[in-house]
């Protein structure tokens, strides 16, 4: 029978030529992984075509290459697998080309005791969960190391990642890339980092995008600082590779969530406000925003009107051509009531065939023009539907609200019955109620 665990466990790739550092690895690992073992660059090679490791330690040097050689062909084939380089040398210049090479960490052999098991679990963890594969990245760093370091963690994560040299390309570039995370080195010269996050707060679209500063101020008053200005998170110099994986994932997810909800919340009122069939704004809606104009117009004697129509004849299209016809018609009448009127007007399906725009802040003269535009553009329209064309008209009855009544039913009412004034009169015609008296619109 198989070991369940055993088939679960991750794969950890060590790639050593010395025997004993092989050994020492595998004993503190094996529990909770499985190793892969390889002495040399090319065993290493061919280890990775077997299986792809969630983790790759690599020593500095083998017999037939270095390790960053190694480290570097991980990179471009298997691009969200972190590499640690591990040397028998704490070696600042050893250590500054594994990190270029493309390593996200720089152990030191001696230093390796049953913590590693540890850090290994933390490491992989991190990697499992940040679940931030294609997020983008904006960065403004100062020294090329830190640089090299961010890019590396960023990159095994599987995130797009765009350097910036100076604070005013970063300004210029992040409107049109769109970042999930900007990270920002407070060291790029005197307050200009602080600067750099207030104007990146005044920009609209990124006042919701988080902000990690990397310094090596350890003041509580520079930190508090940063959080005043708009900063969302700060990882200390040196900088550690699982400080800054382990902010970046967590700054990304929680304004995952925040964008998440925002998307639900819009779904919601978008639900709550409009017409499924149409995406005209629904009864309801229409209704609340009348009740404010009317309001306004009591306290601030803005002038407002309501506009109601229905299909002419629609009963016949249904029982004709069917019901998928009526609705193809209902849309295709939505359509070109909304193309007629203004974008700061509001126009709602009122019930089955029937629609309702409520315009605000106009005049008698311009209430007529759009009327007269609507009627037009509907009399002059057909919808094609299985090889018929379908011809429609509408009637309409507006009332330009002149006079103040505390219940707005009372709008509706009168231009409900100057829509009947248009049915009796013939169909396919508009009356406005005015401070002149009922008008045809021709």
């Amino acid at each position: 029978m198989y070991n369940i665990w055993l088939i679960m466990k991750k794969y950890i790739l060590i790639a050593d030529p010395s025997k004993v550092s092989r050994f020492v690895l595998e004993y503190y690992l094996s529990d909770k992984y499985n190793i892969l073992m390889a002495e040399s660059i090319v065993e290493a090679r061919r280890m990775l075509s077997l299986a792809i490791p969630s983790l790759v330690l690599v020593a500095y040097e083998f017999k037939d290459g270095f390790g960053n050689e190694l480290c570097r062909y991980v990179n471009e084939h298997f691009k969200n697998v972190p590499v640690v380089i591990i040397s028998s040398e704490d070696n600042d210049e050893r250590r500054r080309i594994a990190i270029e090479s493309g390593a996200i960490d720089y152990l030191v052999r001696t230093k390796i005791d049953d913590s590693i098991v540890s850090y290994v679990d933390e490491l992989v963890e991190l990697i499992e969960i940040s679940n931030v594969r294609g997020s983008i990245a904006c960065t403004i760093i100062n020294h090329k190391n830190d640089e090299v370091i961010i890019n590396n963690v960023l990159h095994s994560l599987g995130m797009q990642v765009f350097n910036f040299k100076k604070e005013d390309d970063l300004e210029i570039e992040l409107l049109s890339k769109n970042p999930d995370i900007i990270i920002i080195d407070l060291d790029i010269g005197k307050n200009k980092g602080l600067e750099l996050i207030k104007k990146i707060r005044k920009m609209g679209t990124m006042k919701k995008v988080p902000i990690i500063i990397i310094t090596d101020s350890r003041e509580s008053t520079v930190l508090r600082s940063l959080m005043l200005f708009g900063a969302n998170d700060y990882t200390l110099k040196p900088l550690s590779p699982e400080s800054i994986m382990l902010r970046v994932t967590a700054n990304i997810r929680t304004k995952k969530l925040y964008d998440y909800l925002d998307r639900i919340n819009n779904e919601l009122y978008q639900m709550a406000t409009t017409d499924p069939m149409t995406g005209l704004y629904n009864r309801r809606y229409i209704l609340e925003q009348l009740n404010i104009l009317n309001y306004n117009f009591e306290r601030y004697g803005t002038m407002f009107s309501v506009i109601l129509m229905d299909l002419d004849k629609f009963k016949n299209i249904n029982d004709t051509y069917g019901h998928d016809c009526g609705d193809k018609v209902i849309i295709d009448f939505a359509h070109r009531v909304k193309s007629s009127v203004r974008k700061t007007d509001f126009v709602g399906r009122f019930g089955g065939e029937e629609l309702i725009v409520v315009l605000q802040n106009i005049d008698e003269e311009n209430l007529y023009k759009i009327t007269k535009k609507i009627l037009y553009s509907i009399r002059n329209s057909s919808v094609n539907y299985n090889n018929f064309v379908i011809s429609y008209t509408t009637s309409i009855g507006v009332k330009y609200c002149n006079s103040y009544y505390p219940n707005i039913d009372e709008y509706i009412k009168k231009a409900d019955n100057l829509l009947y004034l248009a049915k009796e009169n013939g169909r396919n015609r508009a009356y406005i109620e005015n401070s002149s008296g009922v008008v045809e619109v021709v």
